[in-house]
């Protein structure tokens, strides 16, 4: 993740720049967009899941999407057991 870029890149062996596989259109809470994304977790299908930590949640970019879309918080910082606060890792599984 590049927290300062707003993105995730993803960086095939011996290229000289990488592809863009979440964010990239800035800072912001839009669904094609991210706060600082720290933790990054990729599923066996290729989608990409994003600690937003400025957005306070959690999102799932499938493959070849430019949006994202909201997994886990509500989006806005809290204690609740359905909100998030500066999320900075993440694992998935299939349960």
């Amino acid at each position: 993740a590049e927290s300062w870029n707003h993105r995730v890149t993803r960086w095939a062996p011996g290229a000289v720049a990488g592809e863009v596989v979440a964010g990239g259109q800035g800072a912001g809470s839009g669904l094609g967009q991210l706060r600082h994304p720290d933790g990054v977790f990729v599923d066996p299908s290729g989608s990409v899941y994003v600690a937003d930590y400025g957005n306070h949640r959690v999102t799932r970019w499938r493959r070849g999407s430019d949006v994202g879309e909201v997994v886990a918080g509500t989006g806005g910082k809290g204690a609740e057991a359905r909100e998030l606060a500066g999320p900075t890792g993440l694992f998935v599984d299939d349960a």
